[in-house]
């Protein structure tokens, strides 16, 4: 099992790790080596959806901070008229509506715990206020510490929980409405859509970099190759899950 640790640490691993792949997509560089033109392709777009994603994070970690407040909130309440209810039974059934659409919105996928830890995970980091409201949480749910806590299926499980609330609050489920529309400038609409490109985005560099695979598509990609260059630190780490939350909080902090 993985030190849970890693799940947050911006160690100068990590960093030249996000350093060395910025300069490895910079134009300049990528005319000069050989690359497959599929490969020029597919870089292309992971680059294109990177900056979408990044101009997106201080929005979108602010409405998953008010979400997270109002599940914190609910269970104090709870504590004070001495319910106690578990995971299961009182945030798991929210979580069942909430999903990710794609063609049109005629399908709908879970796109798995592993990218929704991810993408959870550097919301937090992203945004100090709701790392705030997750430790909060975490003191009623241990399993939600992305610090203390042993990184087992069971926490990676209610971590992807907490992805699939937001999704369900985005699409402007009743419980968390007034609250989001009050304290966001973002439409709910908008918001859906960042978190889905988040989620996409963490899932196509898993397919791009390590299972070759899209979940939402259906279909196998052509993972993405440096010609003969050796592999990037960045996708070497990247290959290592708990790490790549990190990863994108070091690269964000570089342009894209």
């Amino acid at each position: 099992m993985a030190n849970p640790l890693q799940l947050v640490s911006l160690n100068p691993e990590v960093e030249a790790a996000a350093s060395q792949f910025c300069a490895m997509t910079r134009r300049s560089y990528v005319r000069h080596i050989d690359l497959d033109d599929r490969d020029r392709v597919a870089l292309g777009y992971i680059l294109g959806l990177l900056r979408q994603v990044k101009g997106s994070m201080a929005s979108l970690s602010r409405a998953v901070e008010i979400v997270l407040w109002k599940v914190n909130m609910t269970v104090y309440k709870n504590w004070q008229d001495g319910k106690t209810e578990s995971w299961h039974d009182s945030w798991k059934p929210l979580s069942h509506q909430g999903s990710v659409s794609f063609n049109k919105g005629t399908k709908e996928h879970d796109m798995g715990n592993y990218p929704y830890t991810t993408a959870m995970t550097l919301c937090a980091m992203m945004d100090s206020r709701a790392r705030e409201q997750l430790d909060w949480l975490a003191l009623w749910y241990p399993s939600l510490n992305i610090e203390a806590h042993e990184l087992t299926d069971h926490a990676i499980s209610m971590r992807g929980d907490l992805v699939e609330i937001c999704l369900a609050a985005f699409h402007a489920h009743d419980f968390f409405k007034a609250e989001l529309q009050t304290h966001q400038l973002v439409s709910l609409i908008d918001l859906s859509t960042m978190l889905k490109n988040l989620c996409k985005l963490v899932h196509d560099l898993n397919a791009y970099f390590d299972t070759g695979y899209v979940n939402y598509k259906d279909e196998y990609v052509r993972k993405l190759s440096w010609g003969k260059h050796a592999l990037p630190s960045f996708v070497r780490l990247w290959r290592e899950f708990p790490k790549q939350a990190a990863l994108l909080t070091a690269l964000f902090k570089h342009p894209v």
